[in-house]
C-alpha cells in the first residue's frame, strides 16, 4: 500500500493508536513478569534482542495498522487481524494486540517451561525474530520511506524463491540460528 509517511494519525484514530500502544505495554509487561516469577528470567535475558525487535516493529505495524484500517478494515491483509477489525471496529487493534502478544508468548513460555534446553530455547528465538521480520514488512507496506526497500529489495532479491510467510520464517530462523551461533562465541558453551 505504501500510503503513509508519517505513523500517527488525528482524531479518534490517533485516540485508538494510543490505546493500542497501551494495549501492547501492558501486556508485555504482565508476560515478562509471568517469565521472571516462573524462574525463566534466563530465557528472558537470552530473548531480549528479538523480543525488543518484536516489540519495536509489531507496536509500529499495529499502530499504522489501526490509522490505515481505521474506516475501511478490509484494508488490513492479516485475515485473524482484519476479522477481529470487522468484529471489534475500531477496538479491533488493542484486542489482536493481546491476543497476538498472548498466543506466542504463551507457546514460547510453555515450550520453555515444559522442555527447556536449546532446542527449545532455538525454536523460540526463531519464533521471535520470525515475528520480529513479519511485523517489520508489515509496518513497511504502510510507511512509504521503508516501503521499497523492504518489499522489492529485501523481500523479492534476497529471498526470491520462498513463497509467502515461508519467507518471514526462513529469515526468522536464520536470524535465530546467527543469534544461537553469536551466543555461542560471546558466552561460551550453554549447559543443556
Amino acid at each position: 500500500m505504501c500510503v503513509f509517511t508519517d505513523i500517527l494519525g488525528s482524531g479518534k484514530a490517533l485516540a485508538f493508536q494510543m490505546l493500542t500502544f497501551f494495549s501492547i505495554v501492558t501486556t508485555a509487561g504482565i508476560w515478562a513478569y509471568v517469565f521472571v516469577k516462573n524462574k525463566l528470567a534466563d530465557q528472558l535475558r537470552l530473548f531480549l534482542v528479538p523480543v525488543a525487535l518484536w516489540f519495536v516493529f509489531g507496536t509500529l505495524d499495529i499502530v499504522i495498522t489501526a490509522r490505515g484500517t481505521f474506516d475501511d478494515p478490509l484494508l488490513e491483509s492479516n485475515p485473524a487481524t482484519r476479522w477481529l477489525l470487522l468484529v471489534f471496529g475500531h477496538w479491533g487493534a488493542p484486542v489482536a494486540s493481546v491476543l497476538w502478544i498472548c498466543f506466542w508468548v504463551g507457546i514460547v513460555y510453555a515450550i520453555n517451561k515444559t522442555k527447556p534446553g536449546r532446542l527449545s530455547e532455538f525454536v523460540s528465538l526463531a519464533i521471535f525474530y520470525s515475528l520480529a521480520t513479519g511485523h517489520f514488512f508489515g509496518f513497511s507496506s504502510w510507511f512509504e520511506p521503508l516501503c521499497a526497500f523492504t518489499h522489492g529489495m529485501v523481500i523479492d532479491w534476497l529471498f526470491p524463491a520462498a513463497i509467502g510467510d515461508w519467507k518471514i520464517i526462513l529469515i526468522g530462523t536464520v536470524l535465530g540460528a546467527l543469534h544461537v551461533l553469536a551466543a555461542s562465541f560471546t558466552c561460551g558453551p550453554r549447559k543443556a
